[in-house]
């Protein structure tokens, strides 16, 4: 059963990653996907901040100083893509791959950093228990005569921003729309004792309201998370592939 789960949620990934890259735009136009919803929509000047280095600049991802959050206890939205997206800059990043690198000669280039827009949504059937996360980006110089996806499954629960710096770039520097999704493994979770969950964008809200756009929300009613939390507090619950816990209550796996 659960391997089962695991393959129909790397398919849905997969097949959701390419028909995004390939009909995005018209399907948002038409809105004739029912099962694509749009959460958010970015245009990046490629001066202030870019699709790549999240504004940080080619110079700040070599040095590998890891950015701050103006209040750690309530990082914005923005400041949680530039901390997803940074890469320390190691194993050569900068000198020998990176977007200030030419890919088909090897040779450095300008730190120019790379505009266009983002696009982020949820494949879903519409009650928020299938979200399956979607990345595209579409570099501002995209050729629409000749164009080319490259599509990113990124490994494991890692957050979709993982593979920017590292994979996306190459596409990116070569004006492909570069499309991710995390198969439906994002790495969302719920705090059990606080009733908070991850939205989307990282920030985390209480599940009610994140509803739907939430990461992941134990299928748990109020009353059965308080009987759990009597015996066993302090909770969470990740996102897995695991059923949710029913009565009598005991620790599963997913819950820790």
């Amino acid at each position: 059963m659960k391997s089962n789960v695991i393959v129909n949620f790397y398919a849905v990934g997969f097949i959701g990653l390419f028909i995004l890259g390939s009909t995005l735009v018209q399907a948002k136009e038409e809105n004739d996907l029912s099962w694509l919803r749009f959460i958010s929509e970015k245009s990046y000047d490629g001066k202030s901040n870019d699709l790549v280095t999240a504004g940080l600049g080619i110079e700040a991802m070599e040095n590998g100083v890891v950015p701050q959050f103006s209040d750690s206890l309530v990082p914005t939205s923005e400041e949680l893509r530039r901390n997803s997206i940074f890469t320390k800059g190691t194993a050569g990043f900068g000198v020998i791959y990176g977007p200030n690198v030419d890919a088909s000669t090897g040779s450095l280039v300008n730190n120019e950093l790379i505009a266009g827009s983002e696009i982020m949504a949820y494949a879903d059937n519409g009650s928020g228990d299938e979200n399956v996360s979607l990345l595209l980006q579409v570099p501002k110089r995209f050729d629409w005569e000749t164009p080319c996806v490259l599509a990113v499954p990124v490994a494991g629960s890692a957050s979709l921003f993982r593979d920017i710096a590292t994979i996306g770039y190459w596409g990116l520097q070569k004006n492909c729309a570069v499309t991710y999704t995390d198969k439906g493994l994002g790495n969302g979770f719920h705090d059990l004792e606080n009733d908070t969950v991850t939205r989307f964008d990282g920030i985390r809200l209480t599940a009610q309201d994140a509803g739907i756009d939430s990461l992941f929300t134990a299928d748990i009613a109020d009353d059965q998370r308080h009987s759990f939390l009597n015996n066993y507090p302090h909770r969470i619950a990740p996102e897995s592939v695991m059923p949710a816990p029913t009565l009598p209550l005991s620790p599963p796996a997913s819950i820790f």
